[in-house]
């Protein structure tokens, strides 16, 4: 198989691309810092320290980038399997042109081989969203052939990376928490579903949607509710 995932910064290069990579996937990253394109174009690997009880490092390899504002991100869309994203929530519309341009290469190719592409970001929905944005970005011609090729997979994730500087300057080098998860809506899929491990597929996404907004995300509003009033901790 292979990916191509857009956003190579480090929720990218220690969640999404390091759990295709572990899977043994034919894995690109796409993006616009030329200091990592060109040092894992050097390199093909980075490093991981995975921080927790437990501290350990990984070693993610066999990788390539490309610029994800130049043609070769285009030809790419045209051939892989699937595509993956970690750009934050309004860089969707940004990246939506190129891979409209990569849909049309690969209808114009004949490639009918099932793509999925999938929106690994931090909201409710995000494939969809990015859908919409692809399909105003297509010309009329190809939107049937897109609906019937391309599956548009949303997702939740959650993995803390965070932030740390390297102690040898190391551009790639990312530091990540134990913790991860990455639910896809497996109803959304076109062809046979992927085994990757770290994936979980579901067919009721919405529930770990529910679940994640209401026990993780409400205890981080409910610390911030607190501090507004005025108590500096917790059991204040």
């Amino acid at each position: 198989m292979k990916a191509l995932h857009f956003g190579a910064g480090n929720i990218g290069r220690g969640f999404i691309g390091k759990l295709l990579a572990d899977a043994g996937i034919q894995l690109t990253f796409a993006d616009v810092n030329q200091v990592v394109l060109d040092a894992l174009n050097a390199r093909h690997s980075y490093q991981v320290h995975v921080v927790g009880e437990t501290e350990q490092v990984d070693t993610v390899s066999g990788v390539n980038a490309v610029s994800s504002i130049g043609d070769d991100v285009v030809d790419l869309i045209a051939q892989v399997d699937l595509v993956t994203t970690a750009v934050g929530p309004v860089v969707l519309e940004r990246i939506a042109p190129a891979i409209a341009k990569g849909l049309v290469k690969r209808k114009e190719q004949g490639n009918e081989s099932p793509l999925n592409i999938i929106a690994c970001e931090n909201m409710v929905r995000g494939t969809t969203q990015l859908k919409g944005h692809v399909m105003n970005a297509l010309p009329e011609d190809a939107k049937a052939w897109v609906e019937e090729h391309v599956g548009f997979v949303d997702s939740a994730v959650d993995r803390i990376v965070p932030p740390s500087a390297s102690a040898t300057n190391d551009p790639l080098e990312v530091t990540v928490e134990t913790f991860s998860e990455w639910i896809v809506d497996k109803t959304q899929f076109k062809g046979a579903l992927p085994n990757i491990p770290g994936m979980e597929l579901t067919d009721n996404l919405m529930a770990f949607v529910e679940r994640k907004l209401f026990t993780l995300n409400t205890g981080h509003a409910i610390t911030a509710y607190l501090g507004k009033t005025g108590r500096s901790s917790d059991h204040s």
